[in-house]
């Protein structure tokens, strides 16, 4: 039996020209990287909900407007599910972003634009920020 691939939706948090990335723990999907906040959607939820859930569950923000930017693939390297990943641009949040999922990153840290060129990443997430946002 073949499994379909799976779907998350990330969001991106920009704020004083930084961007809020957590480094994920060595024991989860995507291992010991800087990442964006997101996750799984759940069945009979949109991607959109999903990002204002995962956001929540993650950072304790309620996500008040965001764009879309774009879709990629790619095979996970620890399990090698195949995945399709939703990006975001979150533009205005109320709250203060904390490690609220403390199971999944290690920390969180806001990076400038050139500190986010040197980090661990996915490549796709890595590019997605660097040929899409400005800050």
């Amino acid at each position: 039996m073949t499994i379909g691939p799976r779907y998350t939706s990330g969001g991106i948090l920009i704020k004083n020209n930084k961007i809020l990335l957590g480094k994920r723990k060595k024991d989860r999907l995507y291992p010991d990287i800087w990442d964006i906040f997101g996750g799984h959607i759940e069945a009979n939820e949109t991607k959109e909900e999903a990002l204002k859930r995962e956001l929540m569950e993650e950072l304790g923000i309620e996500v008040k407007s965001y764009d879309f930017l774009e879709s990629y693939q790619d095979k996970e390297p620890t399990l090698g599910h195949d995945y399709v990943h939703h990006i975001f641009i979150v533009n205005i949040w109320e709250g203060t972003p904390i490690n609220k999922n403390t199971r999944e990153h290690e920390s969180i840290k806001w990076f400038s634009r050139d500190e986010t060129m040197d980090l661990k990443m996915h490549k796709e997430v890595k590019r997605i920020i660097l040929d899409n946002i400005v800050f």
